[in-house]
This record gives structure tokens, sequence and C-alpha cells, in this order.
């Protein structure tokens, strides 16, 4: 009779406690090319992730690799896979040409996003006011059009009449 031993109750030599599963060399490894694929978007992102630090965004990239099987070609970044995943950003994008409106929306990357809008501008004038990361983007963005609409007197899709404090404490919120 051939007895496996499971890993937890092996005991770690080097701690005297039993094995934990991070001290597996295998996840280690997974770990350290998740954590260094986390930082690396995170300096693609330049902060625009909407988290409170660069070091939450990574943790939660990180654990989304590891865990929740996010794959991402840092390499050639273009945004996550909408049909693979929900993970995105929700945005508050203004223009000058209409200083009382404000655009909340959803993307899977806000740096591609505001070049397609500028597409239609010969000023290039949109400006990314706000954009925060969420694990369901569609779900955040639903409830973000919700909030602005009943704070705005206007609204036509997905602009609102709304100052930009406005929008981005109603994404800040969520």
């Amino acid at each position: 009779m051939n007895a496996q031993i499971k890993l937890e109750e092996m005991i770690n030599p080097k701690t005297g406690l039993p094995y934990y599963y991070k001290d597996n060399k295998d996840h280690k490894g997974k770990y350290r090319k998740a954590k260094a694929t986390a930082i690396k978007l995170a300096k693609i992102l330049q902060g625009t992730h909407g988290m409170e630090t660069d070091k939450e965004f990574i943790s939660i990239i990180t654990h989304d690799i590891l865990y929740n099987g996010l794959v991402i070609n840092i390499d050639n970044w273009d945004g996550f896979d909408a049909e693979k995943t929900k993970l995105g950003f929700v945005y508050a994008v203004t223009n000058p040409a209409w200083p009382d409106k404000i655009k909340i929306g959803r993307t899977e990357n806000p740096q591609r996003r505001v070049a397609q809008l500028q597409t239609g501008d010969p000023h290039k004038a949109y400006s990314m006011v706000y954009c925060k990361f969420f694990t369901d983007c569609h779900m955040a963005e639903h409830q973000a059009h919700e909030v602005a609409a009943s704070r705005s007197p206007t609204q036509n899709g997905e602009w609102f009449t709304l100052a930009k404090y406005e929008a981005i404490n109603i994404i800040k919120d969520l």
C-alpha cells in the first residue's frame, strides 16, 4: 500500500510548522510571475486604475491571475478580454465643448477608450477625469448610471449633467 502524505500534513523543516501551500516552489514561481505581470499593468495604467494605491490594484490582479484564470498578455496589452472576464474600469470623461456634461462608461482599457473618443474630436480635447477598476465592470457601470440618472437633471445615453466631483464620487462610492 502506497500512502501519500498531503502537503498540509508535512512539516516544513525551516519553520517547524505544517507546510503552507505557498511553501510549494511551483506556487512561488507562479506567484512571482503573476505579481510581475500585475506590477507591469499598474505601470501601464499609471495610477488610472482607480484603486487607492497601486499595491491594492496589484494584489487584486495577482489574485485573479492565480485563482480566477485571468490571462494578460502584458507585452501587447490591449485591455482585458471582454468575452472571458468582467474585469474592467468604470470611468468619467469630459470634453470642454460640453462643460456641464460628463460621460460615465466602462472599458477594458482606459487609454484606448480615450483614444477612441478622440477620433471624433478635431481638438482631441476628451479628458479622463477618473476611472476605477472593478472585478465586474458591467454591474458597476449599471449602478453608476442609476445613481447618476437620479442626480442629473438631463441624461443622453451615457452623458449626464453633473459636476466632475459628483461623477467621481459616484464611481468612488461603488
